[in-house]
């Protein structure tokens, strides 16, 4: 019996000692990671606040940009009437145009004199 102890501790022995190293490395690991955790933890929480300002910024700028291009807003209304006006001009010019290619002589002499 004497001889199955001293066996058997002779084989828990270093089974607890590595047991030991073990947990002790594990509380190195662990102190070694809180360490890192807590600064990254903080720099994820100055990017989570950079982020959300830069959000509503973008949001106040979409409702700003909304108000400039939004149907019944007065830049609307202003290109609105200026594509209008543009669009009459071309088609004045596109009249000329087409007089002028059946008149040519009308840059010389004018239009009046060959009205019919």
């Amino acid at each position: 019996m004497q001889k199955l102890v001293r066996n058997v501790d002779s084989r828990i022995q270093p089974l607890a000692s590595s047991v030991q190293g073990t947990v002790n490395d594990f509380g190195t690991l662990a102190r070694n990671a809180n360490s890192k955790i807590e600064p990254l933890a903080s720099s994820a929480d100055e990017a989570i606040k950079a982020i959300t300002a830069a959000a509503k910024q973008a949001d106040k700028t979409l409702v700003e940009v909304r108000g400039l291009v939004g149907e019944d807003s007065p830049a609307t209304s202003e290109l609105t009437r200026t594509l209008k006006e543009l669009s009459a001009a071309a088609r004045s010019i596109r009249v000329w145009a087409e007089y002028l290619e059946r008149h040519p002589e009308a840059l010389i002499r004018g239009k009046g004199e060959y009205r019919r």
